[in-house]
């Protein structure tokens, strides 16, 4: 089964609560400040309010739920840092190609075997 479909929205109804809507009006849930004694902390009702309403809206735009965003994004930043490392290999390589080959590269870098096939006759 899948989320309500189409963009949340929380609104206030009452003093101490929100209504989650869709954009058709169907209700998706209602949040409340049940008194305990304790002055309610409004802002904080509304933040929830408005994260609970900003996934579902986010959800239907991407097809992903928050935490499949969070594991898309944690593979991205690898990937970039991957390919950040790869272009200061090759930075080295180039300078190093461009020295004669004279620079002596270490093999630490994972493309120094770029380096040799490029300089390797063919």
């Amino acid at each position: 089964m899948k989320p309500t479909e189409g963009e949340w929205k929380a609104e206030r109804e009452e003093e101490f609560r929100f209504e989650i809507t869709s954009q058709d009006d169907t209700h998706i849930a209602t949040l409340d400040w049940h008194w305990s004694g304790e002055d309610p902390e409004f802002r904080e009702l509304e933040a929830n309010a408005n994260l609970i309403a900003e996934a579902g809206t986010v959800y239907h735009e991407t097809g992903l739920t928050p935490r499949e965003i969070l594991a898309q994004r944690d593979e991205l930043l690898s990937i970039s840092n991957e390919m950040h490392s790869d272009i200061a290999c090759l930075r080295a390589i180039l300078r190093d190609l461009g020295a004669g080959g004279t620079m002596g590269l270490k093999s630490t870098c994972r493309l120094v075997d770029l380096k040799q096939s490029l300089t390797q006759p063919a």
